[in-house]
């Protein structure tokens, strides 16, 4: 039996060092064998500039664009 792929949502604008490490780490994870579907959620034109730059499985990762989104300082 094939297991059905678990889908998560990653904020890929918040956090240390973001977007460039949390897409790294999704980018990552596409490539693993685990039946996982990640939906990057942040600006997207700058996390498909990174994901180009980056080993990824296209068909595992999708990008929902947000203009607005909270800063640290806020």
């Amino acid at each position: 039996m094939t297991a059905k792929p678990v889908t998560i949502a990653v904020d890929a604008m918040g956090g240390d060092q973001a977007p460039e490490e949390v897409v790294k780490g999704v980018a990552e994870v596409s490539l693993d064998r685990f039946p996982i579907q990640v939906l990057l959620v942040g600006d997207a034109p700058q996390l498909t500039r990174l994901l180009a730059t980056m080993r990824h499985d296209p068909e595992r990762i999708s990008v929902h664009h947000t203009a607005e989104f909270i800063r640290l300082d806020e």
